[in-house]
């Protein structure tokens, strides 16, 4: 798909986690975003507007143009119903292909839009050093154990990765570590977002939902 193809997005917030987001998926897919941190006056330059719930009322008064709003509740969004609308934390193969689409019609239309936690996130790993990575914005350091327990989730790719697997890669004969780290990564990665990234497979092992990116790590 040529870049010619893509819809000009603006992204209105004044939250950076929201910008940041937006900003971030449009360098993954070469899109041409705009973020602004209040809305500008002039917005003709594009196709689509991607807002929080502050600017709502303003955006909906442009008639001639496209507005997504997104809300922080399921409550924000039945109020504006029948505006388009997403929830945040937004699917992110939601916002490719309204980032990606020349085809409006894949596109929201005018009916509220709710799209629950559907995306696969993305863990990005910044530097093997202090164990440090980034996910959904937020800068979160690892202990020794939990970054091995991450890479080894990471390289599954989604599969269930056995406990026994796990367990060799923690223990060194120490006993079974597993499910004290795997506790200990759902406090950092899990809970403060409300989101649930590692799921049990009774029996089997653990699957990690989300991609984890190592490029250009910091040695």
């Amino acid at each position: 798909m040529t870049k010619q193809s893509k819809n000009r997005i603006a992204v209105v917030s004044s939250r950076d986690a929201f910008r940041n987001f937006f900003a971030w998926e449009a360098e993954a897919c070469d899109c041409p975003v705009e973020v602004f941190s209040s809305l500008p006056q002039d917005l003709t330059a594009f196709d689509w507007i991607v807002a929080d719930r502050e600017a709502a009322d303003s955006l909906f008064e442009q008639k001639d143009r496209r507005v997504v709003i997104v809300c922080d509740s399921e409550e924000e969004a039945l109020a504006l119903s029948p505006k388009p609308c997403w929830l945040w934390p937004v699917s992110v193969r939601k916002v490719r292909r309204l980032y990606e689409s020349g085809v409006t019609e894949e596109c929201p239309k005018a009916e509220t839009v709710l799209y629950r936690q559907e995306q696969i996130p993305t863990i990005r790993l910044l530097s093997e050093k202090d164990r440090l990575l980034i996910y959904r914005n937020r800068k979160i350091r690892l202990t020794p154990k939990e970054w091995a327990l991450l890479l080894c989730l990471g390289k599954g790719a989604g599969a269930i990765v056995p406990r026994e697997r796990l367990n060799e890669e923690l223990s060194n004969g120490e006993g079974n570590l597993t499910e004290v780290y795997i506790c200990h990564l759902r406090r950092k990665l899990e809970e403060p977002f409300g989101i649930r990234l590692i799921k049990a497979e009774r029996g089997k092992g653990y699957r990690l939902d989300a991609r984890v990116i190592a490029k250009e790590i910091e040695k």
